[in-house]
């Protein structure tokens, strides 16, 4: 019995835990680019968001960056979580960190759910934008948000639900596609954290209930686990090394400003601000839902600060 119990107690101590990047295909080749012109530190937060050269526009791959460190480059959420799956049994190890990176709106990812989805004529405008060069992505992530588009995520994100549109992936297409991967809910570990890398997926009342029923539906062992998600704009290019910050609308002159320059300047550190991240977290085996205030970056590694109502 003693020999058992030592043997439990030494693959407590020794187990190792994954840190899986999941990277959407257009934001892989604008790293690509990026990383050209300006290339990426050993340490930077997004080195391992790089597609490699040799990708295949609409096949769902994975780069071993270490024993413990994958990236995924993918295109909807089934193959994503079908990839996930098979590192986590081969590797023998849970998932402790996801970070999710995909354009974003209040409650949603703006990615298909399933391959057959990513056939479907909604799904035109996301498939032009996974095929194209990589320096028309580069530019186009540079294209500032209109007024107009800034008035209608905020009408957006009070709404119940994500629209209902098939290049919009919210969180009952996450709960579908974890259906159709159901040993993955048991492959997160009891700290895990999934961070959405992404815009403004946490805002609103939208995006309350997106983190929540991710948590809810990721998750078969209530523990410690969280989710994360930004109530702002993501600022996430070469030059913000440590994670992805922020930026919201404070008047009109900052917005004219940054309208003009921020295509010119191609370098998000210039415009970043502090920023609200919508975090949910099992505690005491039930869901509490709060906001990370005034925060420098959404961190792509473990992330303990504390939350408030």
């Amino acid at each position: 019995m003693n020999i058992i119990f030592s043997l439990f107690l030494f693959s407590l101590v020794f187990a190792q835990t994954l840190r899986i990047d999941a990277i959407e295909f257009s934001l892989g080749k604008f790293h690509r680019q990026a990383n050209m012109l300006h290339p990426y530190s050993q340490q930077h937060a997004f080195k391992s968001f790089i597609l490699p050269t040799n990708a295949d526009d609409l096949k769902t791959f994975s780069v071993e960056q270490s024993k413990t460190h994958y990236s995924i480059f993918f295109t909807n959420l089934i193959d994503l979580f079908m990839m996930m799956d098979q590192i986590s049994q081969t590797t023998g190890n849970k998932i402790q960190i996801l970070n999710m990176t995909a354009h974003g709106t209040p409650g949603g990812l703006l990615i298909p759910r399933d391959p057959e989805r990513m056939k479907s004529v909604e799904c035109f405008q996301w498939k032009r934008s996974v095929t194209e060069p990589d320096g028309k992505v580069y530019e186009d992530y540079y294209k500032f948000s209109t007024i107009e588009n800034l008035k209608a995520y905020e009408e957006l994100s009070k709404e119940d639900h994500a629209p209902l549109f098939r290049c919009i992936s919210g969180h009952k297409d996450w709960a579908i596609a974890m259906e159709q991967v159901p040993r993955l809910k048991t492959q997160f570990s009891h700290d895990a954290q999934i961070h959405f890398i992404s815009c403004l997926v946490g805002k609103g009342e939208l995006g309350f209930k997106f983190t929540e029923s991710i948590l809810k539906t990721s998750i078969s062992i209530p523990d410690s686990q969280r989710v994360q998600a930004s109530q702002e704009l993501g600022l996430g290019d070469w030059s913000m090394d440590q994670g992805m910050g922020f930026w919201t609308f404070l008047d009109q002159e900052q917005y004219s400003f940054d309208f003009k320059n921020y295509p010119l300047f191609k370098e998000d550190a210039l415009f970043k601000q502090h920023g609200n991240i919508t975090t949910s977290e099992f505690i005491h085996g039930k869901i509490k839902t709060g906001v990370i205030k005034d925060a420098d970056f959404l961190s792509v590694e473990k992330d303990l600060r504390p939350i408030s109502d």
